[in-house]
């Protein structure tokens, strides 16, 4: 028998390596791990039948929560799966950090970053006042700062809590349109490359 632990780590492609690990360093905080070596043959299942070429940069925080993984593929060459995405297309959609102040932050970035709007704020259900603020990384992936009494935070950044994930599928559909299912990860506080504990809502 097996038993899902939690969420370990998410990875993304990119395009250019420095450049992504640099802004997730230096503007939302983000420490460079070294990546766990491995043989490049050991991806060659899921590579399209080849042996890749490619290079990793891994990043957490401080607090904790779920790892990034950065990959850009050398070889094969990669190939783009999204132009000009929308919130809710096929996919990630979403990376979700906590923050101590979202007020207070997007006075920080407001001229590293281009924020959609101001903080705006809702009363969710088991968070109570859920505070945020979206913005797009260089490479175009959505971010989105979050804060409010329900998730605490000793540093600034409090680190990835969630990933938004937009999934259809047709056979299980009832009407013309795709249903699209939101799956939210979630996590307590965790050690580096300890597995984030998953719960849905």
């Amino acid at each position: 028998m097996y038993e899902i632990a939690g969420v370990h780590h998410i990875a993304l492609g990119v395009k250019n390596l420095e450049i992504m690990k640099s802004f997730y360093k230096d503007v939302l905080g983000f420490n460079i791990l070294e990546p766990p070596a491995a043989p490049h043959d050991i991806m060659s299942g899921i590579m399209r039948g080849v042996t890749p070429e490619f290079t990793v940069g891994m990043l957490s925080h401080d607090e904790g929560g779920i790892i990034i993984e950065f990959i850009h593929i050398i070889t094969p060459v990669p190939r783009a799966i999204r132009k000009d995405s929308r919130y809710g297309d096929i996919g990630a959609n979403k990376i979700t950090i906590a923050v101590s102040d979202v007020n207070d932050l997007y006075h920080d970035l407001k001229d590293k970053v281009e924020l959609f709007s101001g903080p705006k704020s809702v009363e969710l259900p088991r968070y109570g006042s859920y505070n945020f603020v979206y913005f797009r990384d260089p490479e175009g992936n959505l971010i989105e700062l979050v804060s409010g009494a329900k998730l605490p935070v000793n540093n600034q950044f409090g680190g990835v809590r969630w990933v938004g994930i937009s999934v259809t599928d047709l056979s299980l559909s009832e009407k013309p349109a795709n249903w699209a299912w939101y799956l939210v990860l979630v996590f307590s506080s965790f050690s580096p490359w300890e597995p984030v504990p998953l719960y849905q809502f």
